[in-house]
């Protein structure tokens, strides 16, 4: 809750009284006292105690450089180091340059010299009580954006989580990252069980950051959703699911040509362990087999959104027990760390999923694998075990 600005308050810090009551005066000639009210002390360390209890309030200290017990610019650094939107004025005689100096590194706003010309006083004062009012109400927005985004992040993550509708079998497991500042993003995830017994598995990178492509994975939620409801259809092949998918948004984002959505779909026989897989411009899918060895399956077409034209092939694999496919976010791969012309960096992430690296884990081997061991994309780790 912010103070109604009648609460703000201005402190005078100086050891000899006549200098605070004149100050005082001085201000009230142009601020009455509805403005802010005024505070002086005569001892640095009540008047540090005033505007550690009082930090939400206190727009501006005035401070006297010479003072016995603590000097003003000790004490200016002192309460700009509890709060930097306190403005902090120093009131000097001296030409005391070690003081200064020590003022001027602790961003100590502003130096008025003794005596003080008065339009020069109702200019600091003026100054300090625009930037106060301006920082207290950025803080205002951005703790309110913070806000938002925490809704909008946790309206994502419910809407993407997998907890209740995962199928029985194959075990899925997913790790999503979506950027740290934002805290919602463009990666899509999706599994679920058609009618008919079969599984699908849907991974999706949608280009850029920030707020837009979150809102295009809810309308790809939205039509993946509505399908399922009105029947099964869509869901011939992956191939066929994502030329009809890839009209769909071309229809809905005519307004928004930019938008481009790589997409991986992988359905899934539980019965006979068969898998048909299309990857259209995410990192490369990889096939851990229980055997030790691994393959994995490059672009079978364009991402989403580039053309009506687009056409997709698939590849149709059997699995056996303790085979895994793994589907990556570019998110992940950033740098090149993890791609095709890199064969170590893939026997490495085959061997840990092979031996039955939790989805966690293997996040944390591809972040320490970035140049500064963070992700600076939204990143999504799909495993499916068999």
């Amino acid at each position: 809750m912010y103070m109604s600005e009648n609460a703000l308050q201005l402190v005078i810090i100086d050891d000899e009284q006549r200098v605070t009551k004149a100050l005082e005066r001085e201000i009230r000639i142009k601020y009455p006292s509805i403005d802010f009210s005024i505070h002086t002390f005569q001892n640095p360390l009540e008047g540090l105690e005033f505007v550690q209890n009082n930090q939400q309030t206190v727009f501006m200290v005035i401070s006297d450089l010479r003072m016995p017990g603590m000097n003003g610019a000790e004490l200016l650094e002192r309460i700009r180091s509890f709060d930097k939107d306190i403005q902090t004025t120093l009131l000097t005689a001296y030409s005391d340059m070690d003081d200064i100096r020590r003022a001027v590194s602790a961003n100590i706003r502003s130096l008025l010299p003794k005596p003080w010309d008065q339009d020069r006083l109702f200019s600091e004062v003026e100054s300090a009580l625009a930037e106060f009012k301006l920082r207290k109400e950025n803080t205002k927005l951005r703790l309110e954006l913070e806000k938002q985004l925490q809704t909008a992040s946790d309206f994502q993550k419910a809407m993407l989580s997998l907890h209740e509708k995962a199928p029985a079998y194959p075990f899925i497991a997913v790790e999503y990252y979506p950027q740290k500042h934002i805290g919602c993003g463009g990666d899509y995830y999706d599994a679920f069980t058609l009618k008919d017994g079969r599984v699908i598995v849907l991974t999706g990178d949608v280009a850029g950051h920030g707020i837009k492509p979150a809102l295009v994975t809810v309308m790809i939620k939205t039509i993946i959703q509505s399908k399922r409801i009105l029947g099964d259809f869509i869901f011939t092949t992956p191939k066929e699911f994502l030329s009809k998918l890839n009209n769909e948004l071309l229809l809905l984002l005519s307004s928004s040509p930019d938008t481009i959505v790589a997409f991986s779909a992988i359905f899934i026989d539980p019965q006979h362990q068969q898998i048909q897989i299309t990857n259209a411009g995410l990192p490369p899918v990889l096939i851990s087999y229980s055997t030790g060895s691994f393959e994995y399956f490059f672009q079978d077409g364009p991402a989403l959104g580039f053309s009506a034209e687009a056409q997709y092939n698939e590849h149709a694999l059997t699995m056996q027990k303790g085979d895994t496919i793994t589907i990556m976010t570019d998110g992940l791969t950033e740098n090149r760390t993890i791609s095709s012309s890199n064969q170590e960096s893939y026997e490495q992430l085959a061997q840990l999923i092979s031996a039955g690296t939790p989805a966690h884990t293997i996040v944390e081997f591809l972040r320490n694998k970035q140049q500064k061991k963070e992700f600076n994309d939204d990143a999504t780790l799909m495993l499916i075990q068999f």
